[in-house]
């Protein structure tokens, strides 16, 4: 299992944490969302509590980070974010996240993105990220 992001990851609305295996059952209703497979194609269909428990598994691997997204006051699941260091390209990284259905539209932001906690993903010499965004 993956440390918590020291210093804590949050602001006023949403907080970052580890994933754990009380997340499984709502891993599982928010991947077998429509508009999540539909954006995030790697997902399982349908995904499965043995899918989440995988993933929870390996939400910290050399050169990636995943957290949950959850509500700062109530700690409900809001979603996910994640970014990691491509294997065959050390200068290259991706960040992506995804939002449950009831998060989506209600004013809760993307998860923060940059001044992270430093040397999550190690040492890297990594170049500007190419943008891209699937609509």
């Amino acid at each position: 299992m993956n440390a918590a992001p020291d210093p804590p990851l949050a602001d006023e609305a949403v907080a970052l944490r580890p994933w754990t295996d009380s997340d499984v059952d709502e891993l599982v209703r928010c991947c077998n969302d429509p508009d999540v497979r539909r954006f995030i194609p790697v997902i399982p269909i349908p995904y499965t509590a043995e899918d989440a428990r995988a993933f929870v598994a390996r939400t910290v691997t050399a050169g990636e980070l995943n957290l949950a997204v959850t509500d700062r006051a109530t700690g409900a699941l809001l979603g996910a974010v994640g970014v990691g260091v491509k294997p065959w390209d050390a200068g290259m990284a991706e960040i992506g996240y995804w939002l449950a259905p009831e998060a989506r539209g209600r004013g809760a932001p993307p998860p923060p993105r940059g001044g992270g906690a430093p040397g999550e993903l190690g040492e890297t010499t990594m170049r500007r990220p190419p943008q891209k965004a699937d609509w």
